[in-house]
C-alpha cells in the first residue's frame, strides 16, 4: 500500500484537507487517505480544500462520491465577473457540499459582498479571506 504526505489541519475541530499541487493518481489516493483517516478519528464532516487556480474540482468532487459527509472549502481568484462566473461554477459543481468560499487574494470589497450574499441566500456557510495583510483585512472590515 502506498502512503502519502498529507497537509491537513484543524481549525475549530474542523479537519481540513488542503489539495494544492495534487492531480491524477496522486489525488485520489491522498485524498482517499486523509478522508479515511479524518473519518476514523471521529470527524463526522471533514473538509477538502481546493481552489479554482488549483484546477482540480471536478476530480475532487469525484473522489468524493464514496464519502458522503465530506464538504468542500474552495477560493476563487478573479475579481468582477470572472469572480462570479467562478463562484456560480463552484456551487454548482459541489452543490450542498460547497461549505466555505475564500477570496484566494487580496481583491475590492465588491467580492466579499458577493460572497456575503451568496452566504445569505443559503449558498454558503462560511466565507473569508486568504492571503490578505492586517492592513487589507481592516481595509475589508471598514
Amino acid at each position: 500500500q502506498s502512503s502519502v504526505i498529507m497537509k491537513s489541519v484543524n481549525l475549530e475541530g474542523q479537519h481540513v484537507f488542503g489539495t494544492y499541487r495534487l492531480k491524477g493518481k496522486l489525488l485520489e489516493i491522498a485524498l482517499d487517505q486523509a478522508v479515511s483517516e479524518m473519518i476514523k478519528a471521529g470527524y463526522s464532516a471533514p473538509m477538502v480544500d481546493t481552489a479554482v487556480m488549483y484546477r482540480n474540482n471536478a476530480q475532487v468532487l469525484k473522489c468524493m462520491c464514496k464519502y458522503p459527509n465530506v464538504i468542500v472549502g474552495s477560493k476563487i481568484k478573479h475579481s468582477g465577473d470572472v469572480g462570479k462566473s467562478e463562484l456560480k461554477d463552484l456551487i454548482e459543481t459541489f452543490g450542498d457540499r460547497l461549505h466555505r468560499v475564500l477570496l484566494h487574494r487580496h481583491m475590492p470589497t465588491e467580492n466579499f459582498d458577493m460572497l456575503l450574499e451568496a452566504k445569505q441566500q443559503g449558498l454558503i456557510k462560511e466565507v473569508g479571506v486568504s492571503n490578505y495583510s492586517v492592513s487589507q483585512l481592516e481595509e475589508l472590515l471598514h
